[in-house]
């Protein structure tokens, strides 16, 4: 079967800009964060818009806006959900920027201080202190509790947390490898924290 003109295949993203106006609302202004896909003669064939209209606007997936559906076929709806989905879990697996990954390292070492024992220790060997802390593997579930709290979004896709599954299926986050042990960052030419060493 021939995939129909809606299909997702020749669907075009698309968010307002000084040319392209949302369908729904007609802002052009990106922080409305209106989203809508366009088929390959231009049509809108669906759109997330804050505000609510009489194109068939149900509750969404997306949290205070609506889904606009621009066609009244049951196969069309669920593939554009299916769409949805795909997005959705695309953007849940990109991998965290080098600027995402510098700013969890920074608090995780923030919260981390370095110890006096530690600071001796650096002092007596030559290395500089600055940016080092200190780990104590008894606070690594706090730790990470702290780490989720503050990046809600982005600490659960960071390689300093993992989540432990027991063996009674109870579920709890801990810092990656945690040991007591003095922490080193590594930075790339930008200065930026890519890792940790421990």
């Amino acid at each position: 079967m021939a995939a129909p003109a809606y299909s997702n295949i020749h669907t075009i993203g698309r968010r307002p800009n000084s040319r392209n106006a949302c369908p729904i609302c007609e802002s052009r202004k990106t922080t409305k964060g209106c989203y809508w896909r366009e088929d390959s003669l231009g049509h809108w064939v669906m759109a997330y818009c804050k505000t609510p209209s009489g194109i068939r606007a149900t509750n969404s997936p997306v949290p205070g806006q609506y889904i606009h559906i621009n066609k009244n076929d049951q196969n069309f709806v669920e593939e554009m959900a299916q769409l949805n989905r795909k997005i959705e879990q695309e953007r849940a697996e990109k991998p965290l920027t080098p600027i995402q990954l510098d700013e969890i390292y920074r608090y995780f070492l923030a919260i981390c201080p370095l110890s006096d024992n530690h600071r001796i220790y650096l002092r007596e060997e030559g290395v500089a202190s600055f940016g080092c802390g200190t780990l104590k593997y008894s606070r690594a579930a706090a730790l990470a509790k702290e780490l989720l709290k503050q990046f809600p979004k982005t600490a659960p896709k960071h390689p300093l947390l993992l989540e432990i599954t027991g063996k009674d299926g109870r579920k709890w986050w801990t810092i990656a490898v945690a040991a007591d042990g003095l922490l080193f960052p590594a930075t790339n030419i930008d200065g930026l924290i890519l890792g940790i060493g421990v």
